[in-house]
């Protein structure tokens, strides 16, 4: 009887820490290690797997025309949450961008909650025609989705009011 109540209790437990691991690869960051290219001008955007960001005019080009710093990014509930718990600044409610996802939703099934990606850039670089413009850190933040796979990121700067398409870089 001891036996089993020991062996009941090691399986629990090896079911809990996998799911745990489940749930933390859902809320892993959705951006890290990837690149995309802006599908109306060429930019270039790439996300690192140690939380920085390089926005770059020209892919080519990456000692000016550029925004550097770091960034938060998360998926699904976990960016809803984000966007209302952290980026209220913004003036974007958690309501609003349910709405945008629901609406998106009735047209095509890439728009779903699971899809949805919020993110923050904490900008400390901002370099143009080879000054420097930025003289403190400056946050741009964004929502949308990745679709088609995630292959395909369309988010909106919560700061300009301006949507993006962009393309996966293929590695």
């Amino acid at each position: 009887m001891r036996k089993r109540s020991f062996w009941g209790l090691l399986m629990l437990a090896l079911v809990l820490a996998l799911g745990a691991c489940s749930s933390s690869q859902q809320a892993a960051d959705p951006l890290a290690g990837t690149a995309w290219i802006a599908q109306n001008d060429g930019s270039w955007w790439n996300f690192s797997v140690d939380g920085s960001f390089g926005w770059y005019q020209d892919k080519n080009v990456q000692d000016d025309n550029y925004y550097s710093g770091t960034y938060e990014a998360y998926r699904g509930q976990a960016g809803l949450d984000f966007l209302a718990d952290s980026l209220a600044e913004f003036n974007h409610t958690k309501e609003a961008a349910e709405k945008l996802i629901e609406d998106n939703g009735k047209f095509d099934e890439d728009y779903k909650l699971e899809n949805f990606v919020c993110f923050s850039c904490n900008n400390q670089s901002f370099m143009m025609n080879g000054q420097e413009q930025l003289d403190g850190d400056w946050q741009t933040a964004y929502y949308g989705f990745l679709v088609e796979e995630d292959s395909e990121l369309i988010i909106l700067n919560l700061r300009t009011g301006t949507w993006y398409w962009f393309d996966k870089e293929e590695a």
